[in-house]
Parts: structure tokens; sequence; C-alpha cells
């Protein structure tokens, strides 16, 4: 398959493109394609970026059979100022308009587009299992995932075939939250953040991966999914499983005021005291199976 990719070179898309070379042909587009080149170490790929000529960058999406767009500032990289959130905001739209315009005007037609999106589209606080029939919730991650998600129905005018990825937290060393968790735990440190009892809905790298190749392949895969494992954890639970895996205490909480002291009142409530209890009902449903459905024994894998 001829495959466009945008967005590839954070800690999915790296893990993503890397499952896709021996396969298929990769065409990488991005804002940079000299960083692009740069991050993903491959001379199998073609590195466009948006700044090329249109006439050139329809000759390289000419005949694809696939678009994957995972483009988006990091949610957690900074403080949510109104400028940064504007940046979150114009991260995920544009690249969409672009794709969609671009392709459109191509006369390309791919037989399914896959588009990033995350489990903060239903909000926070929910206790009960959430699947991909819940409606959007409150606040401002749930407010920008609604904006993303519309963005995507661009993507009607050039295919029949839209996956929408709601991912939760991935785990992984190399990247993303998890990294970010074990820091305390290695100064003895560790514990549960605020009181613990947030849902933390989160999904190994491994099947982030093996997700969106099922469901590429998948020719009935339509509409949103969530990309979580079908086993949701408080976040206790998730602190004492890192602090057994690394042989440390996990008993030191993270205040909740000095989270929102640090953060932000809105930031630290939605990243890290709020949760969502969100269950994977339509990937299991086509018939996925996880490689890593259990906290404990992914982390386990994770950090040996």
């Amino acid at each position: 398959m001829k495959i466009i990719l945008s967005g590839v070179t954070g800690l999915i898309g790296k893990k993503l493109v890397a499952a896709l070379l021996p396969d298929h042909e990769l065409v990488v587009v991005g804002r940079n394609s000299t960083r692009a080149r740069s991050t993903l170490k491959s001379h199998e790929i073609t590195f466009v970026a948006w700044s090329d000529p249109v006439d050139t960058l329809a000759a390289h999406f000419k005949d694809c059979d696939a678009v994957i767009n995972l483009a988006g500032a990091g949610i957690a990289d900074k403080p949510w100022t109104d400028a940064r959130r504007q940046e979150l905001i114009s991260s995920r739209l544009d690249p969409v308009y672009h794709l969609a315009c671009l392709l459109a005007s191509a006369g390309e037609k791919p037989k399914v587009v896959i588009q990033a999106s995350a489990t903060g589209y239903y909000g926070q606080n929910k206790e009960d299992g959430i699947t991909e029939e819940h409606p959007n919730g409150e606040g401002f991650l749930a407010e920008i995932t609604e904006m993303w998600e519309g963005a995507a129905t661009e993507f009607n005018r050039i295919t029949d075939r839209i996956v929408i990825l709601r991912t939760g937290i991935v785990l992984d060393a190399e990247g993303g939250a998890l990294p970010q968790m074990i820091k305390p735990f290695r100064f003895y440190a560790g514990g549960p953040i605020g009181n613990g009892q947030q849902w933390i809905s989160w999904i190994h790298i491994e099947d982030v991966v093996r997700a969106i190749l099922f469901l590429m392949h998948q020719p009935d895969s339509n509409g949103p999914y969530n990309l979580t494992s079908p086993e949701p954890v408080r976040q206790s639970f998730l602190a004492r499983s890192i602090g057994h895996q690394l042989g440390k205490p996990s008993w030191l909480p993270a205040p909740a005021f000095a989270l929102r002291l640090a953060l932000g009142k809105n930031m630290a409530n939605e990243l890290l005291l709020g949760g969502a209890r969100v269950l994977p009902q339509k990937l299991m449903q086509a018939g996925f199976t996880f490689a890593h459905p259990e906290v404990s024994n992914a982390l386990r894998e994770i950090l040996k």
C-alpha cells in the first residue's frame, strides 16, 4: 500500500513507521521535512513539506491507498496559556484541512483515512464504563477533541472510510507519560496523585501500533474507536504497580493543591486529577486481541 502520513515524529508515529516500513510505500509530510528525515532515519521514506509546491505534493500523493494523520502538539508539554491553547488547536486542525484540501484538489480517493483523537473527548470524572457511544464531555480536552473530530469530517470528500483513534494514556519507556510518572519513584518520592481514585485509561505502545494496523486493514472499520486497554485502573493502583516494578515505595502522595499551583487549576484537573473509565468496545467487537491487557504485566515488559 502507498500511505501518506502526517505527525509521525512523535512517540506513536515513530513506532508506527517502523512497523509499516517493511511492507508499504510511505510518504511523510510535515512542516519540516529535514527534521522528519533526521528523526525517522530511513532512506526508504519519501519526505515532503507543506511548503513544497502544490504540484510537487500532489505528485507524491498520487495513487495513495491510505492516509494516517497523527499531527498535534503535545497536550502536556507546556502550561495552557491562551497562546498555548490556540497553538494546540491549530496544530490539530490545520493538518486536517491541508490534507483534505490537497487530496480533494488532486482527485485522490484513498480507501481509508485514519485520524488521531483522544479519550479526552469524553471529559473527566466518569465512573461508568465509557464506550464509543457516549457523548462528548466538558472541559478543554473535550472541546479540543470535538473540534479535531469535527474537522476530520472534511475527509468525507475523499473517502468512504474515516477511522478516529480516541487514544488513552500510552505507556512506553521511550516517551509519553510514563517516563514522567516514574521520575519521583527513582527518588523514593512516588505515590498516588491527588486522592488516587481517578481512572487511568491506558494502553501499551505495542497495542496502539497493532490496533492502527488492524483497523487500516479491516474493510468495515469506520468511525471512532477507543484505543485503551480493556482493563483501566485507578491511579493509585498504577502507582503501586510502578513502585513494585521499580522496587521503590509508592506511598508518598502528590497533593492536589500543589499540582494546581504548579500547572494551573484546569490543566491539573483535566490531565492529572480527573479521569474516565474508557473501554475499547468497538475494537474488541471487531476481533482485536490485546497483547498487553493488564497493567502490571505491561509495566513489567516496558521496564524490564
